[in-house]
């Protein structure tokens, strides 16, 4: 850098260029090259109008330079004397941000999150996907078969009542250093606590049938794995999916009077043929072998014989192309928040008159997918709210297994009982 050079016995000054090599300020003076050792060179405050500096030497010579950027890149190659004012701001700037950083990092280390990320860094991508990690977010397959998708638009088109419980903001800031699994808990929790129940607006006695207005896909490592295909994985039952029809027309179920509780009838557009498990599309007999928009289902006989679970039990199949049922149900995949994101999701079942589109209840989900072994989730056997209560041997026992039949049942009554399960009380909205 360019300076003004004084040989400290006269008031003559030379125009001289500073440099710095093997720690020491090199220039080229009246006398000749100048070499002196960074420790010995003394930096003065600046002169009058605080625009310049002066850099004096052993020998009293001294040299004056600009104030500026260009001469505290100078010392702090050389690494002596005093910095200026404004680089005096910039170092203490400097370490400050340095110390925030070891503290910040040291923080993260030591929390769950750091944690998490420092086995994924470790192990090489391999250990699960840690906090933070960018995730590539995208809508629920919508189904392809016009007949499904025209079912799919028709429940996501209802409008439900305006007293729903409203979602409820969660504060994901407090859950910064938490690890990712800690953090979805934390929310499914929430979710859980301020949406989650049965909501119960009106009641209908003596109902002969029901309509089964979307029925659920059948099981594949697709819908159980993918995070983000599968639209309402809260709503997904064995049950649902394979024997739909013989848990509506009847099992081994008894009110206190001892009345089967059962429907008479169950009409659905999905054939014995479209349901998933083979052993139930043999206890059905067609009555009939034509096509049909719709299929009925009815006198089933429910026979326990301790052999297997349905054997001896049968019922008969009549193909129509006009819906008895007045009263339905359908169900619809609902999204909240960076809740994929956290192995979360939602879904509500819809109970409503066929004919009015009156809602008659709701039941709102939401389920956390579960943990694998080797890192991945997966919805079956998820973690669901609100829990499902089913009777067994005289206790009410958590069990999806009678779903939805044990929430539609106290909605719609069923024509042969006058009451129903002694089921967990629910949520009625007036």
């Amino acid at each position: 850098m360019k300076a003004f050079y004084f040989d400290g016995q006269t008031s003559r000054r030379h125009r001289v260029t500073l440099c710095v090599e093997a720690g020491e300020l090199r220039f080229n003076g009246p006398d000749g090259e100048r070499r002196i050792p960074a420790g010995e060179i003394v930096v003065n405050e600046p002169l009058g109008a605080a625009k310049t500096c002066v850099l004096r030497f052993p020998a009293g010579d001294c040299c004056e330079v600009a104030n500026g950027r260009d001469l505290e890149a100078l010392l702090e190659e050389l690494g002596c004397g005093e910095l200026s004012p404004s680089g005096r701001v910039r170092l203490q700037r400097r370490v400050g941000v340095a110390a925030l950083a070891a503290v910040l990092l040291a923080v993260l280390l030591l929390s769950p999150a750091g944690r998490e990320w420092g086995f994924f860094i470790i192990t090489g991508g391999k250990w699960s996907t840690p906090k933070g990690w960018p995730t590539l977010s995208r809508e629920w397959d919508k189904p392809t078969d016009p007949r499904e998708l025209e079912a799919y638009e028709y429940a996501h088109d209802l409008k439900l009542p305006e007293n729903l419980p409203k979602p409820v903001p969660f504060s994901f800031a407090r859950h910064l250093l938490s690890n990712r699994r800690t953090t979805a808990v934390a929310y499914f929790d929430h979710l859980c606590a301020t949406e989650a129940g049965e909501y119960i607006f009106k009641t209908v006695d003596k109902v002969e049938g029901i309509y089964q207005m979307r029925a659920m896909p059948k099981r594949s490592e697709r819908i159980l794995s993918d995070l983000y295909g599968f639209e309402d994985p809260a709503d997904w039952s064995f049950g649902e999916e394979e024997g739909s029809p013989i848990m509506f027309l009847g099992m081994s179920r008894r009110d206190k009077s001892g009345d089967n509780i059962a429907f008479r009838y169950f009409e659905s557009s999905r054939s014995p043929k479209e349901i998933a498990n083979q052993y139930t599309i043999e206890r059905w007999e067609v009555t009939k072998q034509d096509f049909a928009q719709y299929w009925r289902y009815h006198d089933f006989k429910y026979t326990h014989t301790g052999i297997g679970f349905y054997h001896n039990s049968s019922g008969q199949v009549t193909p129509t192309e006009q819906l008895a049922s007045r009263y339905a149900y359908t169900w619809r995949g609902i999204r909240r928040e960076a809740d994929r994101k956290h192995d979360i999701a939602g879904g509500e079942l819809i109970v409503l008159d066929r004919i009015t589109g009156e809602i008659l209840g709701v039941r709102r989900s939401f389920a956390i997918a579960r943990m694998l072994k080797n890192g991945r989730r997966s919805w079956e056997f998820s973690y669901f709210c609100p829990a499902t209560l089913t009777p067994i041997h005289g206790k009410q026992v958590v069990n999806k297994g009678g779903y939805p039949f044990s929430f539609i049942v106290q909605i719609l009554k069923p024509i042969n009982s006058d009451s129903v399960l002694d089921l967990a009380p629910v949520q009625r909205i007036p």
